[in-house]
């Protein structure tokens, strides 16, 4: 059998051939499929076009799919943690009530209530953009949060109305 190993048999081969050429071929033979594929099959070129995936790229796109989906799926379906960290219902009413006894409050929390009092109408109706703005000042200076009515172009239907108290119920006791 000689002095090569059996397993060693791509020094044979790496000599004898040039492996550019050997790409090259690769290549015109990929292209030579995919342009029968899509002469076969003319209403596929006309989905991936619409979708904007390339042929070439196919398994990329479906793997990137596919990782999106199994992650969202992991995320959707883990049970939920640290419910025990939230204080229980009773305790938010008493510390409600505890913080409306109080004679004295925070003097950043009176001057927010009060501009948003000033600023915003009794009964719920879409706010003026010149509304919006004023709150946006207020929010900003008084709390620090850079908050915004309108964002890259999209705005809500409307920034100010009732809330129902059910979102802020405990989703799993």
């Amino acid at each position: 059998m000689g002095n090569k190993l059996p397993a060693q048999t791509y020094h044979k081969i790496q000599g004898d051939r040039n492996f550019e050429d050997l790409r090259n071929k690769l290549k015109v033979k990929q292209l030579e499929s995919q342009k029968s594929f899509y002469k076969k099959y003319p209403h596929v070129r006309k989905f991936f076009d619409e979708k904007g995936v390339e042929f070439i790229k196919l398994r990329q796109h479906s793997a990137k799919i596919i990782g999106a989906g199994a992650l969202t799926g992991t995320l959707l379906l883990a049970p939920p943690t640290g419910g025990k960290d939230l204080p229980s219902a009773h305790e938010i009413v008493k510390s409600a009530r505890d913080l409306s006894q109080d004679e004295a409050p925070d003097v950043p929390q009176k001057l927010l209530l009060d501009s948003l009092k000033e600023l915003l109408p009794q009964s719920p109706r879409p706010l003026t953009r010149s509304e919006e703005k004023a709150l946006e000042r207020v929010f900003e200076n008084v709390v620090g949060v850079s908050a915004r009515g309108n964002l890259e172009g999209e705005h809500l239907n409307t920034t100010y109305g009732f809330i129902g108290a059910e979102q802020h119920l405990k989703r799993y006791p």
